[in-house]
């Protein structure tokens, strides 16, 4: 059975696809240009890392984009105390990424914060990777710059987002039609 396709319809997805481009673009830009203040040869990183929180919150409807963000957050958090301790008092090395990594998930398994594993879990590691392949940033710095451009790339997916309701163009909550159901976490629990 096919549906045929009204010009609302098409203008929305036409703006989506758009602001996919431009917030990718900008929160890219934003990055890189925090981690250029600190270090200048490793901004694409920052911008990298900036870029996938701005984009990882885009759902079709508000109110899923704002419990992404909220989860992106809380995860960050979980992810950056665990792995920041791990820093902190081991250093860096692919034994305390498993530590750190391995601490996290059992944090999220321990307080059921089911939702936030892989979340926390990678924020854990991407501290943990950026301090094995440049050593010389100390943790405070690469967990200052990460938590940065984490807080950036969040923001700029909400400006995204209400630009998006303002023009209509999102509806705040609603009956997905097309989209795919997200992920279980049956598994997980």
């Amino acid at each position: 059975m096919t549906r045929r396709l009204d010009f609302s319809e098409l203008k929305a997805k036409c703006y989506l696809s758009i602001e996919a481009g431009w917030v990718s673009v900008l929160s890219f830009w934003t990055g890189h240009e925090i981690l250029s203040l600190v270090s200048p040869s490793y901004e694409s990183i920052g911008g990298f890392w900036c870029m996938v929180c701005a984009v990882c919150i885009l759902h079709p409807f508000i109110r899923n984009s704002i419990d992404a963000a909220r989860l992106r957050l809380n995860a960050s958090l979980l992810g950056f105390s665990i792995s920041g301790f791990c820093c902190f008092c081991f250093g860096y090395g692919y034994v305390q990424m498993l530590i750190a990594i391995a601490l996290t998930v059992f944090a999220t398994r321990f307080f059921k914060f089911y939702a936030g594993t892989r979340m926390a879990a990678t924020q854990a590691g991407i501290v943990m990777v950026i301090g094995i392949v440049f050593p010389h940033f100390t943790p405070f710095l690469n967990l200052a710059t990460r938590l940065l451009e984490t807080i950036a790339g969040l923001l700029i997916g909400l400006v995204a987002l209400g630009l998006s309701y303002q023009i209509r163009v999102r509806k705040f909550q609603g009956v997905k039609t097309d989209e795919q159901p997200p992920v279980s976490n049956e598994a997980y629990n």
